[in-house]
């Protein structure tokens, strides 16, 4: 059994969510690399900056229901006039898996998505970019009876609430998964 802190809840208020209740967390880090150069010289150069905005725009493109895509860091160390030869993007990955499917599809399903629109846009842009994804906590995915158990056993001293799903992350998930 574990718990977590949650600042929309009220003293003596407490959450309860059985089933699916926070996503799993990965970090995303992408090294867009390519011919940089000078601005004005376009036909000389492959568009780094240009492909990072693409690569961030298609991975945007990824979230749904189940999933969260955000970049949250981009460096692009060039200049007014010049293009650098690498970009860098920095974000996260929340997925959750739909009732009934198999632990880690959707992250896997995801993991996948990034893969074809990381290739779609290199083959555009002309650039190379590498992928490294650190695969972090999985779903804290809670029993339906010990929930339903203890929101009981809570309810007769506080308030119980029904809490939605959360796209937050927690290492319990560790826990569950096991």
């Amino acid at each position: 059994i574990g718990e977590h802190t949650d600042s929309t809840l009220e003293v003596g208020e407490f959450g309860f969510k059985s089933g699916n209740f926070m996503a799993s967390s990965d970090e995303l880090r992408f090294r867009v690399h390519g011919r940089g150069g000078h601005a004005a010289m376009r036909d000389k150069i492959d568009d780094t900056v240009t492909a990072a905005a693409a690569l961030t725009l298609a991975l945007n493109a990824l979230n749904d229901n189940d999933t969260v895509l955000s970049i949250g860091h981009v460096t692009a160390d060039g200049a007014t006039n010049v293009i650098p030869n690498e970009v860098a993007l920095e974000g996260t990955l929340r997925t959750f898996e739909r009732p009934g499917s198999e632990p880690g599809t959707a992250r896997a399903r995801a993991w996948s998505n990034i893969e074809d629109a990381v290739g779609a846009i290199d083959k555009k842009y002309g650039t190379t970019t590498t992928i490294d994804i650190n695969r972090g906590y999985p779903c804290v995915a809670n029993d339906e009876q010990l929930t339903a158990t203890a929101k009981a056993l809570c309810a007769k001293h506080f308030t119980a609430k029904d809490l939605e799903r959360q796209y937050t992350a927690e290492n319990i998930g560790i826990y569950c998964e096991r």
